[in-house]
């Protein structure tokens, strides 16, 4: 999987931009991606070689730890 993001806030408000995201797969935590400058590249993302479906949950937070955008695929 590939993964990327950017925030759309006005400059100087780093504590609203996209800090990191969270990777959840089937329900469990799988893994974390920090956003230093509030935005993350195309960056592959290994989520195991099993071949079930997946329920797949990304969730993008700010400085703040607040929730500001999530994606999921069933």
């Amino acid at each position: 999987m590939v993964v990327s993001c950017g925030s759309k806030v006005s400059p100087g408000k780093m504590v609203q931009k996209i800090s990191y995201l969270d990777i959840h797969v089937n329900g469990r935590f799988d893994s974390s991606i920090d956003a230093p400058d509030g935005s993350i590249k195309a960056t592959r993302v290994i989520l195991g070689r099993d071949k079930e479906k997946r329920e797949l949950l990304v969730q993008a937070f700010d400085g703040a730890n607040n929730l500001v955008a999530a994606y999921r695929q069933k």
